[in-house]
């Protein structure tokens, strides 16, 4: 997803994480991530920005970042987008920010509890997968409810 848009994540056993812009003018440090919390149903990161600024990403379903956004950043047809999209077939998750600036020590921001971070986020935008079906996955399908086994390739 990220060289779609130009960008790069670089990552190494060695140091955090880092994602770029194309030319590497623009860099952001992962300094915390929150991993997927299915009963949160969000997960975030933290970065740090060339200037030592912190920011925080969210993601998560549609309906906790509704909860999570600050109302005045949020379309006033939002709800409806989201389920329209739903039910064409979509995916759909919510992406909010929010900018932490450097109010916070480093040691301060990671001690931070999740919901203290995850909140009075700005909404940003929907971001919406589907799943398509390959052409031949109905013969796979009625293939696998028949019992039958394919021929594996060893290549």
């Amino acid at each position: 997803m990220f060289s779609a848009v130009g960008w790069n994540l670089i990552e190494s056993a060695k140091s955090p994480p880092v994602v770029s812009d194309g030319s590497g003018s623009r860099t952001f440090r992962i300094v915390r991530r929150n991993e997927f919390d299915q009963s949160r149903a969000t997960m975030s990161v933290v970065v740090e920005d060339n200037s030592g600024n912190f920011h925080i990403y969210c993601k998560g379903s549609f309906e906790k970042i509704k909860e999570l956004s600050n109302a005045q950043s949020l379309p006033a047809d939002y709800e409806d987008r989201a389920r329209l999209q739903a039910l064409q077939g979509c995916y759909v998750l919510g992406l909010s920010y929010r900018y932490l600036g450097r109010e916070l020590a480093f040691e301060d921001m990671l001690a931070l509890p999740r919901n203290e971070l995850e909140k009075d986020l700005y909404f940003i935008s929907l971001v919406l997968f589907r799943n398509e079906l390959k052409p031949d996955s109905s013969a796979a399908i009625h293939s696998l409810k028949a019992g039958k086994r394919g021929m594996v390739s060893t290549e």
